[in-house]
């Protein structure tokens, strides 16, 4: 069988890194955080690092100074002091972190406020791997020294899994046993495959507590994380590497439509060269002009003949509303695939809402897909999943650069996009699944790397990871007004390949996310890849 394998180069460079050792432990150290602490190829914990996220959430950005870093043939200690500063908040932390022949590692932080800001969040966080981790046994030290016995969980946890943490012990495979120890405040376990972070995260301050809290200049906080590591009796094999395939249907396409105030005819013809399932517009009713812009929007996209995506805000969510939209959609030459519908400030879409809202639209569309959910992230879906009303599919999105942007984190958030799907399974009663959209980055052109061909290779490796759904909608801005994108280019290669078929592979039955690989009718296959190992 004949793969050709296509090489996109990595255009984006990855942070500095230094390789250090605690005892028979290895890990990354990297801008002020420990990163992939392993015994061998067994990862025992992803990241440890400080955060201080403002009220909406917002991570800040720091500067590190005064870094030192000493490091012995079993041990290190590592100092810095680093500066955040983001809109109103300025803020300076003293850390420490020193690793013990004895596989102990102690991550210390002292930090003050320097202005006055509202927080969410200040102080370590500790990042557990979901491949290791899913599935083990956990006990939990609460504040009053009471223990909890728990489990890792497989399935996405749409709430906290584990609370009140003051010591968590776990095991991993081969008898490795790992003990964190939280002083400084009580810390909380949360199921980031909510949100396609590959991680489980154990984090301060309890969302239970009510939050923003004002910070005042010179208030300070100070928290400490000790990982102890027991090592089992027996040595760790390595790993066997063989390689699994399975074989699925290449997904349907589409795309946000790009609203250009006036398309030419080189942009059509563009748009027309790569044969999409779809393209998604909004209809917002808090806007007054909205009939004109879908009008407008419609008009455009019916010179590229493919079928509408339509995601419908209600404002006020009432039987008039439902009227504009079905006059607005009988307009002759639209054609509308599917129809999300939600409403504005509801996370998730209200079921009495969906009730009259599926019925009404069904009556004048009968093979519209008219679905329910969020339009954004799996854990509003995972919280708010669908109990006794009418739906054909159900919408969330995917975005990689919730809780950290850097590109090491970007690549490993790859690993378990897959989980949302399996999750969603349980509760979606056999119906479809759309991804819209699948982000890059959220803020759009505010990203550089969102033209990059890292950006480029990573949507595609997405497209496979979810490759399951009925639907997936790419964010738009790859389409050029004139010249070429990285990503634009690959879909245009992939699309006259002409393919049916992604092969997804697996090493030792762990999900390889390192390229995308098709298949077409005749059996060639065409295989992209180029993420750093």
């Amino acid at each position: 069988m004949k793969t050709n394998e296509i090489i996109v180069p990595f255009d984006v460079v990855l942070p500095a890194s230094t390789i250090i050792r605690a005892g028979d432990l290895t890990m990354l150290y990297e801008e002020g955080n420990l990163r992939n602490i392993k015994h061998g190829h067994i990862e025992i914990i992803r990241m440890i690092y400080p955060a201080i996220r403002n009220q909406h959430w917002q991570t800040a950005p720091y500067e590190l100074q005064d870094e030192k870093v000493e490091l012995s043939e079993k041990g290190f200690m590592i100092s810095y002091k680093a500066m955040y500063k983001f809109q109103e908040l300025h803020y300076k932390a003293f850390c420490t972190i020193e690793g013990k022949q004895d596989n102990t590692i102690i991550f210390s932080f002292e930090g003050e406020a320097l202005s006055p800001f509202l927080r969410n969040r200040i102080g370590l966080c500790v990042l557990h791997p979901v491949r290791e981790c899913i599935g083990r046994k956990v006990i939990i030290t609460g504040a009053d020294g009471s223990l909890r016995h728990f489990e890792f969980p497989e399935l996405i946890s749409p709430h906290q899994p584990f609370v009140d943490i003051r010591e968590l012990q776990w095991e991993t495979e081969y008898g490795i046993k790992g003990t964190l120890v939280f002083e400084g405040d009580i810390f909380e376990t949360e199921d980031q495959r909510n949100w396609t972070d590959s991680s489980f995260k154990t984090y301060s301050t309890a969302l239970h507590l009510p939050y923003p809290v004002q910070v005042v200049t010179g208030q300070k906080t100070g928290q400490r994380v000790t990982l102890k590591v027991s090592l089992g009796a027996s040595g760790i094999p390595g790993k066997k590497g063989s390689i699994t395939e399975e074989k699925l249907s290449f997904p349907n396409i589409g795309y946000i439509w790009p609203q250009m105030e006036e398309t030419t005819a080189e942009q059509i013809n563009r748009l027309k060269k790569i044969p999409f399932h779809h393209c998604r517009i909004e209809v917002r009713f808090d806007k007054k002009d909205w009939q004109k812009e879908f009008s407008t929007a419609c008009s455009q996209i019916r010179q590229t003949g493919v079928p509408i995506e339509l995601i419908v805000f209600f404002e006020k969510a009432n039987d008039a509303e439902l009227k504009e939209l079905i006059t607005e959609i009988e307009k002759p030459g639209i054609r509308v695939f599917s129809i999300l519908v939600l409403q504005n400030n509801h996370r998730c879409t209200p079921p009495v809402l969906m009730k009259s809202a599926y019925d009404s639209i069904k009556e004048s569309f009968p093979s519209a897909r008219v679905g329910y959910g969020t339009d954004e992230h799996f854990a509003e879906l995972n919280r708010n999943r669908p109990m006794d009303i009418p739906f054909d599919f159900v919408n969330f999105t995917i975005y990689p650069q919730v809780h950290n942007s850097d590109i090491r984190t970007i690549i490993e958030n790859l690993e378990n996009q897959a989980d949302t799907l399996a999750s969603a399974k349980i509760f979606i009663q056999g119906r479809p699944i759309h991804i819209s959209p699948l982000l890059f980055n959220k803020s759009f052109n505010a990203d550089p790397r969102l033209q990059s061909r890292f950006a480029a290779l990573w949507t595609l490796i997405a497209i496979q990871n979810v490759s399951e759904t009925e639907l997936i909608t790419l964010d738009g801005s790859f389409i050029p007004d004139s010249g070429a994108t990285p990503l634009y280019d690959l879909l245009l290669m992939i699309s006259e390949f002409k393919p049916q078929w992604i092969i997804r592979r697996y090493e030792d039955n762990e999900l390889l996310v390192n390229g995308l690989m098709l298949e077409n009718a005749d059996g060639e296959r065409i295989f992209f890849t180029g993420l750093p190992k």
